[in-house]
């Protein structure tokens, strides 16, 4: 029987579940893939806090050159985090000969090209199914299951942060502060959020699909960001009079002008399947040319489902090594090439606008100077609304622009895309 040993660098939530799902589950694996897969190291700076699952202390080392030193070791498991130690770790490992698997959406969204260039250069491995949507196998879909197909569109809910706090302001009427204060209580926020509610963490991973999807490198800067903290208890309202829901949403539509990947919340209809996720749950629909929509449904974090795509990457690279084929990494992207990301700008949505006004016949006079229709119009809380027609949204930007400092508004318009994914 094949022995593949393994090293964990990062003890932390998603190490502390990948060591007990290696151990509760290793007779399993052995039984479905005859390879016995062995825990050899795990490394950590600190083995005194309080772990659910504790391995034994002659596996703890705190130095990683113990790690990168040993030619036993096949397999590195990244969990440390971050873009500067973690990338100085995964490109030792391969240097050292070690293959890598990660969940780190940061460092490959930001260094992306130079991790998977020493991969190749080294011809080594590396997985990451954890990095996008924790333990729901999105990745390995992309990169094997849809190899055959064109990827034309995804779409999606990404981070359980931002649906959870959602969910509650539109379930159960809460402020947006309020339901961002039960999210931290019930530990599905960090004590500063900012990177999950401006948008931060799932620009990491949009920038990611996209790369696999379109087969060349996103770079992370070209994608559009835009978080929750702007949507007020009135948005709600609103989204509920237009028999819709609120939610936070990454998109990738690919065409032969280029890509267009961006993040932001948007209006989902409540018959689209969208608006059925809630609380911290994610879901992700590609769209083929040929299988057509698929969707992949489940926990987006946390420390026990994302264990479990930490060790699904461990055992296909641990397959891999035991066909003695020759190792080739598939589905990374071109790497020699860059994919024009079309800026936000020159996209078409429809859009509800909410103001005050006492003067709604000069508002619509500015609609229809800029030539763009309004739908639909009503009023709550105050607040005068209006849905658009599809337009560009640079034409767009440019009636806001006039809005703002019409002498009939009252208050700052604010706006929200409407989605509009054949998904």
């Amino acid at each position: 029987m094949k022995r593949v040993h393994v090293a964990l660098v990062g003890y932390g939530n998603i190490g502390t579940g990948f060591c007990a799902n290696l151990h509760e589950n290793h007779d399993l694996i052995v039984e479905r893939t005859g390879i016995d897969i062995r825990l050899k190291y795990v490394c950590d700076i600190d083995f005194e806090r309080e772990r659910w699952f504790k391995v034994p202390p002659s596996k703890c080392v705190r130095d990683y050159k113990v790690v990168e030193d040993d030619p036993e070791v096949d397999i590195v498991v990244e969990l440390v985090g971050g873009t500067t130690v973690a990338k100085r770790i995964i490109l030792r490992a391969f240097e050292k000969g070690k293959h890598v698997v990660t969940a780190n959406k940061a460092l490959l969204a930001t260094h992306g090209r130079e991790i998977f260039q020493s991969a190749r250069e080294h011809k080594k491995l590396i997985r990451f199914e954890a990095s996008v949507g924790g333990g729901i196998p999105n990745i390995k879909a992309l990169m094997e299951g849809l190899a055959s197909n064109y990827i034309e569109s995804i779409a999606g809910i990404v981070n359980g942060t931002t649906n959870y706090i959602l969910t509650r302001m539109t379930l159960d009427g809460m402020s947006f502060d309020d339901a961002l204060h039960i999210a931290k209580e019930k530990g599905f926020a960090e004590p500063n959020p900012k990177f999950d509610v401006e948008g931060i963490d799932p620009s990491h991973k949009i920038t990611i699909l996209s790369s696999l999807a379109s087969g060349k490198m996103v770079n992370l800067e070209d994608v559009y960001v835009e978080g929750i903290g702007g949507i007020e208890h009135v948005d709600i309202e609103i989204a509920t009079m237009l028999e819709a829901v609120i939610k936070p949403l990454v998109v990738f539509r690919n065409s032969n002008e280029g890509v267009d990947a961006r993040v932001h919340p948007m209006i989902v209809p409540k018959t689209h399947k969208l608006a059925f996720v809630n609380e911290n749950y994610n879901i992700i629909y590609i769209k083929g040319n040929f299988v057509g929509v698929t969707g992949f449904y489940g926990l987006g974090a946390g420390s026990v489902p994302t264990s479990s795509a930490v060790v699904g990457d461990t055992i296909d690279i641990a397959k891999a090594l035991d066909s003695n084929a020759e190792i080739r990494q598939y589905g990374i992207p071109d790497l020699n090439s860059t994919a024009k990301v079309i800026p936000i700008e020159r996209t078409a949505n429809s859009y509800c606008v909410r103001l005050k006004t006492k003067d709604i016949e000069s508002v619509r006079v500015e609609f229809e100077s800029h030539k763009i229709e309004i739908e639909k119009q009503m009023e709550v809380e105050g607040y005068k609304i209006f849905v658009t027609g599809t337009t560009v949204e640079h034409k767009f930007k440019r009636l806001l622009d006039k809005l703002s400092s019409h002498h009939a508004i009252s208050s700052k318009p604010s706006y929200l895309r409407f989605f509009n994914l054949e998904l």
